[in-house]
């Protein structure tokens, strides 16, 4: 059909389009997904704010029972999930390797989490893309330390650094020393605190002909230490200051 005046005069409607429609249409999708999103979130994070609340397919559940599930939560599926063995940690750093991203490996034993330590911890997550932390088992730790040492069992501190959010994963160190460990993943950054000059870092050989760095971190807090806390424990305990 030949498009003429005519013609496109028929297709115009007969009546002046009403925007007000388009503005409601509009309007009533936005409540609509709004409220999805407002759903999905209560569903998600059940209100504390009552003594009892309500969940679909749950009833009335007791606050205290909501933050008990909250922590179960938490541990399973954040820190739980972080806390992976040397035959996952060594999956996971070949598949990063494959995905062109930087694993920083850094090790210790973290005996009591300081603010040194998370210090050095926030700056070897700036330098890659993922944080692996090697934590010293118990035997270890007493072999490097003395029998007296760790005051923190092997599970607590796994758990706490996995709770760090600059970490990504943590695996437990079964060896007096790191080297087997950094041989089987490879990383492409090594790092440790700045107490450990770059020279003697066990691993560096390894990873500097693999083609990775090594670095030694500089801590804008470098008095903090394990063993000086507990000095200052033991300390006060037999009534000195410090």
């Amino acid at each position: 059909m030949t498009l003429t005046k005519e013609t496109l005069h028929s297709r115009r409607p007969t009546q002046p389009f009403d925007f007000r429609n388009l503005f409601c249409l509009t309007v009533c999708n936005e409540i609509v997904i709004i409220a999805r999103v407002l759903v999905n979130l209560l569903l998600r994070c059940p209100p504390v704010c009552s003594d009892f609340c309500e969940r679909p397919s749950l009833g009335l559940i007791p606050q205290r029972q909501l933050k008990n599930n909250r922590l179960e939560f938490w541990e399973h599926h954040l820190c739980g999930n972080k806390i992976v063995s040397l035959c996952e940690a060594e999956k996971i750093a070949s598949e990063l390797r494959l995905a062109g991203l930087r694993l920083v490996l850094t090790n210790g034993c973290f005996d009591l989490l300081h603010r040194g330590h998370v210090e050095c911890l926030i700056e070897a997550a700036r330098l890659g893309d993922v944080l692996m932390v090697a934590v010293n088992s118990d035997s270890s730790i007493s072999k490097l330390k003395g029998s007296d040492r760790p005051l923190t069992c092997q599970e607590d501190r796994l758990f706490i650094l996995a709770a760090l959010g600059c970490v990504d994963y943590v695996v437990l160190l079964e060896d007096d020393h790191p080297g087997r460990l950094i041989e089987r993943l490879k990383p492409q950054v090594l790092a440790k605190g700045g107490d450990w000059p770059v020279e003697k870092i066990i691993g560096r050989a390894f990873v500097e002909q693999n083609g990775g760095r090594v670095v030694s971190l500089d801590s804008r807090v470098p008095h903090y230490s394990t063993t000086n806390l507990i000095s200052k424990i033991r300390n006060a305990a037999n009534g000195s200051r410090y």
